[in-house]
């Protein structure tokens, strides 16, 4: 229980750090365009990193809505994706673990 619980505030701390890095780096690609005697990102770049960023926001990002929480509260949120995604990362390892046992039980 302690391991899941380790991993699980790490996973959330580093989802956290990528999704702000991520976000940034998208806005960044978007304003390189205007900045002068730089050479602007190409846009399936810029589409690639705003995927990116759109799938790290989910599943709680929409539901903050479009003028985002007030003060702080967007890293909670974000901290809170960070959660669920460390939870389905558990989920699907253990759910892997058992197949696996289930299967050499099997055999």
């Amino acid at each position: 229980m302690k391991r899941q619980l380790l991993f699980l505030s790490v996973f959330a701390v580093l989802h956290t750090v990528a999704t702000v890095f991520l976000g940034l780096t998208a806005m960044g690609a978007a304003m390189s365009g205007f900045e002068p005697g730089t050479q602007p990102v190409s846009p399936e770049t810029w589409r690639v990193i705003s995927a990116l960023t759109d799938l790290a926001i989910l599943p709680f990002g929409p539901l903050v809505g479009p003028r985002g929480a007030p003060g702080l509260w967007g890293y909670a949120v974000v901290l809170a994706n960070g959660f669920a995604w460390g939870v389905l990362v558990l989920a699907c390892w253990h759910a892997l673990r058992y197949l696996r046992r289930r299967h050499a039980r099997a055999a």
